[in-house]
């Protein structure tokens, strides 16, 4: 039993959850748990292991990932039934998003709503909705798709842990259609619907470079193991190469939470470089981040796009309202939704749980916060005194989570687009 040693022992947390798992794995095995049965609850499992209620949670996905574990609506995690069989297949589909609180997501759901409901099915939509993006969460709210009868599933993988792959690539998921939304695990079998993100950095380099610009700051969403910021920023790395000019040239700081403090210690890390190194202009891996970049901005008396260019990702119903309007690359959420529900009911008709992989163009709108740059004595040249500026800006307490990191170039991948 793990629990003499506790969490305090100095093993790795996956060394306790693998523990765990293999505990339970025994004791089911050995006929001990019987199938249907329900499983002791997080809390007691985490009192009688000794282990955290996350560590239980992990070890639980494990299991589910291995068909040993399923959720049953008002019971828990129960031993899976002993005919392990998911239930005869309706004429719904299911989607699994991050969450409902956005423009992106609402426009996806749209489109893959009117494909599902052209094609006879029905339409079960659930979220995780979880900022910790545990795995644990994420696989059992597929299972309870998968046990409610869906005939597939559509899922935006929050998660992105040993757990979800190994459940993604594992035998649960090899007779169960599958599709990725806007995100994908890299080694995962599941076929993937994605905005074209390399094609949208490298554009925007490419735009911001024709303006003169040869300093950029990169400024990405805090949103971890999001593959849309590697493939923005490779994008942007690959312009570089194609114009001859190192890598050096762009500057990445910490992710960005986009509140005003936390967009505040980003620039003063992008703008600490002396001149002429300074970045003249700053792309920001999501519009949201943009909009707060133009506030500092205004705040400091900064004009845009004449003394910082300011550029975005995903073209928000909001971006041609911002003063100035927000150059940015324009995704299509629809148009993938409509990709990814066709892609499933291509899978459904031909009893396939493997499938193409869709990358779904982008453009670039260019609008007035982008412009060549000029030479800003009052600003550039002021180097302490502005950033002093930016420092002494009254936009909230200091965010303890978002610390700066020395800058690094890693190799550019070039073509490289998922």
């Amino acid at each position: 039993m793990i629990g003499d040693a506790g969490e305090g022992t100095g093993l790795r947390r996956s060394s306790l959850h693998g523990q765990l798992a293999e505990i339970l794995r025994a004791l089911i095995r050995e006929g001990r748990m019987a199938p249907g049965t329900p499983l002791p609850s997080e809390k007691d499992l985490a009192a009688t292991y000794r282990v955290s209620r996350q560590t239980v949670r992990h070890a639980l996905a494990d299991l589910v990932g291995a068909g040993l574990v399923e959720k049953r609506q008002g019971k828990g995690s129960c031993v899976r039934r002993a005919d392990g069989a998911a239930p005869a297949a309706t004429r719904r589909v299911g989607v699994l998003l991050a969450h409902l609180n956005g423009w992106f997501c609402m426009d996806a759901l749209a489109g893959i709503e009117q494909l599902t409901r052209a094609a006879g099915y029905d339409l079960s939509v659930r979220t995780t909705d979880d900022p910790e993006q545990d795995a644990s969460g994420q696989l059992l709210a597929v299972e309870q798709m998968r046990e409610a009868g869906a005939a597939g599933i559509i899922v935006e993988p929050v998660a992105t842990d040993d757990a979800v792959k190994r459940y993604f690539s594992g035998p649960r998921r090899r007779d169960f259609p599958v599709v990725f939304l806007d995100r994908y695990l890299e080694g995962c079998p599941v076929p993937w619907v994605v905005s074209d993100n390399f094609a949208g950095g490298r554009e925007l380099g490419r735009h911001l470079l024709t303006l003169g610009h040869r300093h950029l700051a990169f400024l990405p969403p805090h949103e971890p193991g999001l593959v849309a910021t590697d493939q923005r920023r490779n994008g942007l790395r690959a312009a570089l190469v194609e114009a001859g000019l190192p890598l050096s040239l762009l500057v990445e700081v910490a992710p960005v939470r986009g509140q005003p403090h936390s967009v505040r210690r980003a620039l003063e890390t992008a703008l600490g470089f002396p001149p002429p190194r300074r970045p003249t202009a700053v792309v920001c891996g999501a519009d949201y981040i943009a909009a707060e970049v133009l506030f500092v901005l205004r705040a400091l008396g900064w004009a845009v796009p004449g003394d910082m260019a300011v550029a975005g990702f995903d073209d928000m119903p909001y971006a041609t309202w911002l003063q100035p309007p927000l150059t940015t690359v324009r995704q299509q959420p629809r148009k993938m939704g409509e990709m990814a529900a066709a892609l499933l009911f291509d899978m459904l008709r031909t009893g396939q749980t493997t499938g193409r992989n869709v990358l779904v163009p982008v453009d670039l709108r260019v609008r007035g916060s982008t412009g060549p740059p000029r030479a800003m004595p009052g600003i550039l040249d002021a180097g302490a005194k502005g950033l002093q500026a930016v420092a002494s800006l009254r936009l909230g307490d200091p965010d303890p989570g978002s610390t700066s990191w020395p800058v690094k170039y890693p190799a550019a991948r070039g073509g490289s687009r998922g």
